[in-house]
């Protein structure tokens, strides 16, 4: 039987379009306008079932996609990275009847980083849902592109939550979770059929893990998911199950009508790709990796910023400051490709070599030599470059007034 997909089937989407359209006249670079009305929003049809209002977990996030005006939860697990699902980054493919089959529904390609805004509040308001910004999207490699067994995703937000903001989980990457373990789902779904209530962070608890990987029914639960007891309904995808320990052990994927048999992805089988990424985002985000990332294959110069001005390598905090030129540079390779208008150089170490915009046609440093090439446009909203937009105008327009000259990793 198939199961129902959370927020991301086409009817729950667009209903929320204009609610986004009228927020995006509210934005500024991107960011909330002072004195917006803290008016509540959000997508969904049904709840957390039975569950409270949760003021207290601030490391349960809420996080809006401007291109389909759906609200999603996700888990803070550092200070710059949250776990969520990937179909909340990404279109769903080949539904039946709006259900997932598993092994025909797949994922389109993941929105571009600039169409998400996140917020560690319990309520989501017009004047909040812009508090953070999304650096990059990952998903999981491109062979990894089925609904079922594959609906995992991490964000990597432009600065760093503030602990007294909101404190990280840790996820549970060291050991599985089994049958009849406890845990306590928590996301900002609605509370009844008629989506009154959506974008207030809920929780309940005292509930128990059904059946794990392939003790599961094989026709509707992968090896890398779990199922548990009830409860989550629309608009919690993406949303934490938070073990006995407090630790991450599942993110909602999906459900059947009525709450039940809710499919979480397993996070212990994801360990590897979250300890990589959680190591890349501590580059980025300028602090030390987390002790349950150790054993990680990336190194954290695969994650530190590109572009900044620089007269020396202290001046930069992954110790490159590339000359002539001026700017702060990383490590790369064929792997930890560089950003935008960056090519990765032949020199010992490889780094990341800056490209002009008008001739020669090679630039020239002692960390190699890469072909020139004219720098990218500015930033605007939009997705997969296939023409698809939003009434988002008023954004796109501070968007592209924001557009910098440095690039950043």
């Amino acid at each position: 039987m198939a199961s129902s997909l959370h927020p991301t089937a086409a009817a729950l989407r667009s209903p929320w379009i204009r609610t986004l359209a009228a927020l995006s006249l509210g934005l500024a670079a991107c960011g909330p306008a002072d004195g917006a009305p803290a008016e509540a929003f959000g997508a969904g049809e049904l709840p957390i079932k039975g569950g409270e209002d949760d003021t207290t977990d601030t490391g349960v996030v809420a996080f809006v996609n401007l291109v389909d005006g759906s609200l999603c939860s996700g888990s803070l697990i550092a200070p710059n990275l949250v776990l969520t699902a990937r179909h909340c980054v990404s279109a769903v493919l080949d539904t039946v009847g709006g259900g997932v089959v598993c092994d025909k529904t797949r994922f389109d390609e993941i929105v571009r980083a600039d169409a998400f805004f996140v917020t560690t509040a319990a309520v989501v308001t017009k004047g909040n849902i812009g508090q953070f910004r999304v650096h990059d999207v990952i998903g999981l490699p491109e062979a990894r592109h089925f609904v079922c067994g594959d609906d995992v995703a991490l964000l990597i937000l432009q600065g760093n939550v503030d602990a007294k903001t909101a404190t990280p989980y840790e996820p549970r990457v060291a050991e599985p979770i089994a049958a009849g373990d406890a845990y306590t789902a928590i996301g900002y779904g609605a509370v009844d059929d008629s989506s009154s209530g959506a974008g207030t962070r809920r929780v309940r608890g005292e509930l128990k893990v059904d059946c794990v990987g392939k003790d599961c029914d094989p026709k509707n639960v992968t090896k890398s998911e779990w199922t548990g007891e009830t409860g989550v309904c629309h608009g919690d995808s993406g949303g934490p199950a938070i073990d006995a320990e407090g630790r991450v052990a599942g993110v909602v994927s999906r459900g059947k009508l009525g709450c039940d048999s809710p499919v979480y992805g397993h996070v212990q089988a994801f360990a590897g790709w979250i300890k990589d990424t959680a190591v890349i985002a501590s580059g980025w985000g300028k602090y030390e990796a987390p002790a349950w990332a150790s054993g990680s294959t990336e190194s954290p110069q695969h994650g530190m910023a590109v572009g900044d001005a620089c007269a020396t390598d202290d001046d930069c905090y992954s110790k490159h400051c590339v000359l002539p030129g001026g700017y702060c540079s990383r490590e790369c390779d064929d792997t930890a490709k560089c950003p935008g208008d960056y090519l990765c150089g032949d020199g010992a170490p490889r780094l990341c070599v800056d490209t002009t915009p008008t001739p020669p046609a090679t630039v020239k440093s002692s960390y190699g030599t890469s072909p020139g090439r004219a720098p990218e446009g500015s930033c605007s909203i939009g997705v997969r470059g296939d023409g698809a937009s939003v009434a988002l105008a008023a954004a796109a327009i501070a968007l592209a007034a924001s557009a910098r000259r440095r690039r950043r990793a």
